[in-house]
């Protein structure tokens, strides 16, 4: 048996990153459609996040979003500050609420900008 704290073999082939109990209200953009949805992170990674939306919607794994995050609590979340994303898992609605988890895309001029 592993030592207490040390993830299981399953769990480091799923995780990659630390993950952080982060809190912060959010919105989602479904490619698809363009609707909007509001939701908030439960924990964040450097690979995604783990969200739960308000309102339980018909995604699939693979589905690409847009997503933003109010991290510094602003009431509106501009469109330039959210990006593209894809859906890595969704989990059954649970009490009118449906947990989601995103796998972020690194878009390329973004990732040539951080890496400058």
């Amino acid at each position: 048996m592993p030592p207490i704290g040390t993830p299981s073999p399953s769990a480091n082939n799923r995780r990659r990153h630390i993950r952080h109990k982060i809190e912060a209200p959010c919105k989602i953009i479904e490619a698809k459609s363009g609707r909007a949805i509001p939701g908030a992170t439960r924990d964040v990674s450097l690979g995604g996040l783990l969200v739960a939306l308000r309102t339980p919607i018909e995604l699939h794994e693979g589905d690409t979003v847009r997503i933003g995050v109010a991290w510094r609590g602003q009431a509106v979340i501009d469109e330039s500050s959210m990006s593209e994303a894809r859906i890595a898992r969704v989990f059954p609605a649970f009490e009118g609420q449906q947990t989601i988890a995103i796998e972020r895309i690194a878009e390329p001029v973004v990732a040539a900008r951080r890496a400058a």
